[in-house]
């Protein structure tokens, strides 16, 4: 229950998730000498409010994609937070984070709220690169100069999906 682990941040020294989207910064030394340092921004976005559940029916034994938010409300919110905060960037690293991946080539495949709406946003404001988990996988795609990088890394619970959406995937994108 994600309430509860956001509850949870007012109870523990060590556990921090004060809301569904956060974001911060920190410098990263690049140097040991002159400790020149480049700075670093973390965006975590709540993919599942803008992109609907996804769960696994038992009783058909598959799993359904995200047909779309429950709340159009708070996914234009969250929308809105997004664009706003990368557009306010100027770290010169710029990463963002959510449950749901763009690209997959493992089971669930791509997530077609973020491709459509998403990358494109990634794209505009120059986003080094995504971070996602969902599938039970591990992959980085990587589409080319100009664009960001994704990396998935999906297996905290068991490893590994097949590659059954390799397909669906940009050309030559999955490395």
């Amino acid at each position: 229950n994600v309430t509860a682990q956001i509850a949870y941040s007012e109870l523990s020294t060590r556990w921090t998730f004060p809301a569904l989207n956060q974001t911060w910064k920190t410098t990263v030394a690049t140097d040991d000498v002159s400790k020149t340092g480049v700075e670093l921004q973390i965006v975590l976005f709540d993919t599942v409010v803008v992109a609907g559940a996804s769960y696994y029916d038992e009783d058909r034994d598959i799993f359904v994609k995200p047909t779309g938010p429950a709340d159009e409300g708070a996914a234009v919110q969250a929308w809105r937070w997004l664009e706003d905060t990368i557009a306010a960037s100027t770290a010169d690293y710029l990463w963002v984070g959510g449950h749901y991946p763009v690209w997959s080539a493992c089971a669930h495949g791509p997530t077609r709220a973020l491709v459509t709406k998403l990358l494109p946003l990634l794209e505009r404001y120059n986003v080094t690169g995504y971070m996602s988990g969902h599938d039970h996988c591990q992959e980085f795609i990587d589409v080319g100069t100009g664009y960001p990088v994704h990396v998935l890394t999906g297996t905290g619970d068991n490893c590994c999906y097949s590659l059954s959406n390799a397909h669906r995937v940009p050309k030559d994108s999955l490395k």
